[in-house]
């Protein structure tokens, strides 16, 4: 499947899910409770960085995208690189 990329952070991975979706739910759970965003992570997830975390990996997507393609756009596939 295919990395499906728009600028507003819908983002979509291989298997459908949009990071947006999670990102969004800790921050309206953390609104709602009044608990600050780590401490809902690390009640949830055992890792009080997770919603930093993914932000930035978010963040850094368009860039590694932006990698990998011209890494492809510079190689033809042999049978030495199928290994």
């Amino acid at each position: 499947m295919h990395l499906l990329l728009d600028i507003g952070l819908q983002l979509q991975n291989f298997v459908g899910m949009d990071p947006a979706i999670i990102i969004k739910k800790i921050e309206a759970f953390a609104d709602e409770t009044g608990m600050k965003e780590s401490s809902v992570c690390q009640l949830a997830f055992s890792n009080p960085r997770y919603l930093e975390s993914l932000r930035a990996r978010v963040r850094r997507l368009p860039l590694e995208l932006e990698k990998f393609e011209k890494f492809v756009a510079g190689r033809k596939p042999s049978s030495e690189d199928a290994a």
